[in-house]
């Protein structure tokens, strides 16, 4: 199976929340916690945009889906 993957952002908050709460706390890189998942995807978001040839410590968040599923759906996965 071939998957599509982009990074997280800001709109995705919700449909994260919603993944991170069905874990039950159990899936530590996604707690169920806005602000932290906020945070998260704030600290994605910066680290895809930075430019330059040095890697820091940058956080990354990725939004996927199988490929067969053409456009974004409820199915799409959340890598951290």
């Amino acid at each position: 199976m071939k998957f599509i993957i982009r990074p997280a952002n800001l709109s995705d908050l919700q449909p994260m929340y919603e993944m991170a709460k069905r874990t039950g706390g159990g899936f530590t890189n996604l707690p169920p916690d806005r602000k932290a998942l906020t945070a998260k995807l704030e600290r994605s978001a910066e680290g895809f945009a930075r430019e330059g040839e040095g890697v820091g410590a940058e956080e990354s968040a990725f939004r996927g889906r199988p490929a067969a599923l053409g456009a974004e759906s409820e199915d799409d996965r959340f890598v951290t």
